[in-house]
């Protein structure tokens, strides 16, 4: 929209120039003579111009499209690392809980006569 509010105002400008400058002028530039209006000369000089940053902003929303994908691509890999690697510590720690248990059964007669007080480790869950 900001893009907007600056071009309108330079098309009014431009295209009034161009309508109170057609007297033709001779253009005179290395190699190449012609007359032309000088009002036309720069209504196709300021088209070429927009037409120039049109592309030049298509390539570069172009390039931010890809390195876009890429990187959603690789959001994607990590957040399945994660999860991966989440579901193995929970399957870890899943098997050391139920080692534990099954050493403190064995456990258990020698433990009650010396009334020593052991934490069982906290099991972490996924939300």
């Amino acid at each position: 929209m900001l893009r907007l509010i600056i071009i309108l105002p330079f098309l009014a400008v431009l295209i009034v120039f161009m309508f109170f400058n057609q007297d033709p002028v001779p253009m005179d530039f290395i190699w190449l003579n012609w007359k032309c209006s000088v009002g036309i000369f720069s209504f196709l000089v300021g088209v070429a111009g927009f037409i120039f940053g049109a592309l030049a902003l298509l390539i570069t929303v172009i390039n931010q499209w890809k390195k876009t994908r890429k990187a959603q691509q690789q959001v994607r890999e990590l957040e399945e690392q994660l999860n991966d690697l989440r579901a193995q510590y929970i399957s870890l720690t899943q098997q050391s809980t139920t080692n534990n248990s099954s050493n403190n059964v064995g456990n258990t007669s020698s433990q009650t006569s010396s009334n020593s007080h052991i934490e069982e480790p906290e099991v972490l869950t996924q939300n």
